[in-house]
């Protein structure tokens, strides 16, 4: 095990001192240690060594297991571990090593890789596909990969006594401190002169476009849209994750006089270390909240071509009603999204449980000023989550409140 973290923090260029046990990296280094690992085993498998391929990701796994065991920030490592067994699995079962194969699927499923359907068609592990062992790993992986049948399983939404309950608050847009958002990148040219809901989409696109996602990285400055952005450009456009992306559309639809709250949107599984966010802005031509995914450039319709919001996403996926992504979604102008992926994969699994701030408010979630905000979670009747937990959070199934309208 030495002799691996040794490596692992050699292709890092850290130092490993004598008796020294454990030497903390940070995410970028991570990330760095990882694309190296995956880059030796995509090098390896193409010049023919299979076998020497999946060696690889088992030595990177150990590197991050032993990073598991001594860091107590272990959500930023797990999703890292099942691709790779996952991977490990394929390359063994492609050298025909039937029982190493599906020993690595089961260790992929165990660390959360829960893709049956990919599995179901990946050629690559064609070799393994007609045992019971395949099919019993594959039947775990629906259990919890099966997320339209978990998603129409849960509980329904009620109504509770509201006594209590904090109002959501909205940044007005008199502020000077949102106006120099709309100063700074001229929004009103941005907006356009169409309708509402063109000038809505027109703002998400602006945002997709100006900053890319990058789901791995946290930026270092202040969480607004100007700091945010020009973080990025001093950092040769370096993109950041899908929470700053929707906290800069968050800012320059307020400076625009739009009400409008970032939702993160969470999983059933609390071990899933994976979840997404997204804006709700308040249209009040439809009056209601719609989808803006700045992220991936998304919205959703209805047949009728008409955006939709979260409320009535997540309504449509649970009763079998169509629903529909816009043509040009797509990650960072390179890769286009489907609604099979993105929204009845992706975003089914991502809307058991939803959370939004109290104070939808410009730097609400700065990481130098202390905010008052408390999170507000959605949840289905009957669910737990020790995610939430805690003093700074509100539990509510009452859907008509979390998604009330806003005043003007």
């Amino acid at each position: 095990m030495k002799k691996i973290i040794l490596t692992a923090l050699a292709l890092l260029g850290l130092n490993f001192a004598q008796g020294q046990d454990y030497v903390r990296i940070s995410l970028d280094e991570l990330t760095g240690g990882l694309a190296e690992y995956k880059g030796r085993a995509r090098e390896t498998a193409e010049g023919g060594d299979l076998k020497g391929a999946a060696e690889i990701l088992s030595e990177c796994n150990d590197w991050l297991q032993f990073l598991t065991e001594n860091d107590p920030d272990y959500w930023r490592l797990r999703p890292a571990l099942a691709p790779n067994y996952y991977n490990m699995a394929c390359f063994l079962s492609l050298a025909a090593e039937v029982q190493p194969a599906l020993d690595a699927l089961a260790r992929a499923q165990e660390m959360g890789w829960n893709e049956f359907k990919h599995a179901l068609e990946d050629e690559d592990l064609d070799n393994i596909r007609e045992t019971d062992r395949f099919r019993e790993i594959i039947g775990l992986m629906r259990e919890k990969g099966d997320y339209l049948d978990i998603l129409r399983k849960g509980g329904e939404y009620g109504t509770e006594d509201r006594a209590g309950y904090p109002e959501f608050h909205y940044e007005p847009v008199t502020n000077g401190r949102i106006r120099n958002v709309r100063q700074y990148f001229q929004l009103d040219t941005v907006v356009g002169s169409g309708d509402e809901v063109s000038r809505i989409i027109n703002l998400m696109t602006f945002v997709h476009n100006l900053i890319p996602h990058d789901g791995g990285h946290q930026p270092y400055c202040e969480y607004s849209a100007v700091d945010l952005y020009n973080y990025s450009k001093a950092n040769d456009g370096r993109g950041l994750n899908c929470r700053m992306l929707a906290i800069a559309l968050n800012d320059c639809y307020m400076a625009m006089g739009f009400k409008s709250r970032f939702i993160t949107c969470m999983p059933k599984d609390f071990d899933d270390g994976d979840c997404h966010v997204i804006n709700a802005v308040w249209s009040q031509d439809l009056g209601r909240w719609l989808w803006m995914d700045p992220s991936f450039n998304a919205y959703v319709t209805d047949e009728n071509g008409e955006p939709l919001g979260l409320r009535e996403v997540r309504r449509r996926m649970r009763d079998g009603r169509p629903y529909y992504l816009n043509e040009d979604a797509n990650h960072n102008n390179r890769t286009p999204q489907t609604r099979d992926h993105y929204l009845d994969e992706y975003m089914t699994k991502n809307l058991y449980w939803l959370q939004a701030p109290e104070l939808n408010l410009f730097c609400v979630e700065s990481p130098y000023f202390n905010s008052e905000s408390k999170y507000i979670n959605l949840v289905p009747q009957g669910y737990s989550n020790p995610a939430y937990s805690n003093d700074g959070y509100l539990t509510t199934s009452d859907e008509e409140y979390f998604w009330q309208a806003p005043e003007y």
